[in-house]
C-alpha cells in the first residue's frame, strides 16, 4: 500500500454497534428477543421503516427482523461453550487493525470454521451480512434515521481523503465527491471469507476497479496460500513509510521493451510483500512501464528534453552533465509522488539512466 487512508467517523457506525449488542448481549448472552424491545430505539425505528417500505430488503428469506429472529432461534439451540466461542470470534473479526498487524491475541475466524459449528448459522450469516452492506446501507430508511447512507459516507470520505488515487496501486483514479458515480468500497477482509465485519467501516476502503475486480478479488490478505498468517497493511494506519522502489531495465531498445525486460525491486516489510502478492503489484508496474502512453512516453519525452538541453548547452558553451539534468527533473517529480504516477516514473527513469539509454 502506497499511502494510508484517514478514517472518518459516521453515524453508520451505530448499525455496527447495534449488531455488537445483539450478537454479544442477546444471541451469545442471556437476553430475550421479543419484538426487538431489547435494542436501542433508533435501530427499532430503522427496522420498522424497512418493514414498511421494502418487501424483501435483505434476502429471499424475508424482512431483516425476520432474519434476525431466525438467527436468534438457532442460537437458542447452542450450548454456552459454543456461544462463548462465537462471541470471541465476533470480537476478534472486528478488530481489523490487530488482525492486519498479525497480533496473536486475536484469531481470524472464517466461514469454514462457522460452517463446522453450525451450517444453519453459516447460511444465515452468509445471506445477512453481504445484504446489510449492499442493500440496507443504501436504503432511504437508513438515511432518514442516521442522516447518511453508504453513498453519503463515500462522499464524506473522499472529501477528506482527496489524493484522487487508489492507495493500493497508485495508478488508477478514485472518484471524488463531485462525480455522479463512485468507486467501490473494498472489504479489505473479504466479506465472503470472514463473517461479522461486512459493515464495519474499519474494513471498508475505496478502491479502484482494477485492484478490486481485477487483482484482489477474494484474496485473503491475512493468510498465505499454505494457511499461515501474515501481516498486511491496515488501510487506516497512521502512516506508511515511503517504499523504496527500484526499476532495472534489461533491454535498452525502448521500442521493444516488454515486461520480461524489467525487474521490480521493492524494499519494505512483510506487509509490503503481502501487498505485492494480493494486488499483483509487480505485474501492474511492469505493464505501466512498458505502455506506450506511460513508460515509453516518459522515456521519449525525457530523452527529447535531454537532447534539446544538450544542444542548448553546446551553443552556450556551458558544461551540463546528464546526471545533473536528470536530477533536476526527478526533484521536480518528487514534489508530488502521486501526480502522473511519479512514484513509479522516477525509478523507471533512473533505471533508463543506469542502462545508459538517454542520448
Amino acid at each position: 500500500m502506497l499511502f494510508a487512508y484517514t478514517f472518518i467517523g459516521s453515524n453508520l457506525e451505530k448499525i455496527q454497534e447495534y449488531f455488537d449488542h445483539i450478537f454479544l448481549e442477546i444471541w451469545c448472552g442471556q437476553g430475550a428477543y421479543s419484538d426487538l424491545d431489547v435494542v436501542p430505539n433508533d435501530f427499532r425505528v430503522l427496522l420498522q421503516k424497512i418493514r414498511k417500505r421494502a418487501k424483501k430488503p435483505v434476502n429471499s428469506s424475508g424482512h431483516l427482523d425476520a432474519t434476525l429472529g431466525r438467527i436468534h432461534a438457532i442460537f437458542l439451540t447452542l450450548d454456552q461453550p459454543t456461544k462463548k466461542q462465537l462471541a470471541q470470534a465476533y470480537i476478534d473479526n472486528n478488530k481489523i487493525e490487530k488482525l492486519c498487524n498479525g497480533d496473536t491475541s486475536v484469531t481470524p475466524f472464517r466461514y469454514t470454521a462457522l460452517e463446522a459449528i453450525s451450517p444453519e448459522l453459516s447460511r444465515e450469516f452468509k445471506a445477512l451480512y453481504p445484504a446489510l452492506y449492499s442493500d440496507v446501507l443504501k436504503l432511504s430508511a437508513v438515511r432518514d434515521v442516521f442522516e447518511s447512507d453508504i453513498d453519503g459516507y463515500y462522499d464524506d470520505f473522499v472529501a477528506i481523503n482527496n489524493k484522487g488515487k487508489c492507495p493500493f496501486c497508485g495508478i488508477s483514479d478514485i472518484k471524488s465527491q463531485y462525480d455522479s458515480i463512485r468507486d467501490a468500497f473494498d472489504h479489505y477482509l473479504p466479506k465472503d471469507t470472514y463473517p461479522f465485519n461486512a459493515i464495519n467501516l474499519h474494513n471498508l476502503a475505496p478502491i479502484c476497479r482494477n485492484c478490486n475486480s481485477g487483482y484482489k478479488l477474494q484474496k485473503d490478505p491475512l493468510l498465505r496460500q499454505n494457511g499461515q498468517r501474515r501481516k498486511t497493511f491496515y488501510p487506516f494506519v497512521v502512516s506508511i513509510p515511503p517504499l523504496d522502489i527500484r526499476v532495472d531495465i534489461l533491454n535498452r531498445d525502448i521500442n521493444h521493451l516488454a515486461p520480461d525486460d524489467i525487474n521490480i525491486t521493492i524494499l519494505g516489510s512483510e506487509e509490503t510483500e503481502t501487498w505485492r502478492d494480493v494486488f499483483k503489484i509487480d505485474e501492474q508496474y511492469k505493464s505501466k512501464c512498458t505502455s506506450e502512453c506511460d513508460g515509453k512516453y516518459w522515456f521519449s519525452s525525457c530523452n527529447d528534453e535531454w537532447q534539446n538541453a544538450s544542444i542548448e548547452t553546446l551553443a552556450s558553451g556551458k558544461q551540463f552533465q546528464q546526471d545533473e539534468w536528470l536530477g533536476k527533473k526527478l526533484r521536480a517529480a518528487r514534489t508530488n509522488l502521486y501526480a502522473e504516477v511519479n512514484f513509479l516514473k522516477i525509478p523507471f527513469l533512473e533505471g533508463c539512466s543506469r542502462a545508459e539509454m538517454f542520448g
